[in-house]
């Protein structure tokens, strides 16, 4: 019987590795693949989170800092 992919957590590196892995080797053009991509890229995504690996919005001060842009919006 195979785990249900709705509810997948990656808890360590090791775990994170193996399912970064995993993803890269599942073929995307298949479409019995889609619901395991899906929940695997949501497991990464969340300990990715979890990490403060999260990416940086593009309207945050450390975006517009970073990017030359001016950190105060302009209504114009």
């Amino acid at each position: 019987m195979r785990k249900s992919l709705t509810a997948m957590t990656i808890q360590n590196e090791a775990a994170y590795q193996a399912g970064m892995s995993r993803l890269e080797a599942l073929d995307s053009n298949n479409p019995a693949n889609l619901a395991e991509m899906e929940a695997l890229g949501n497991a990464l995504e969340a300990y990715e989170d979890s990490q403060g690996h999260a990416p940086v919005r593009p309207d945050s001060l450390v975006f517009r800092t970073k990017a030359g842009l001016s950190p105060l919006r302009t209504n114009s």
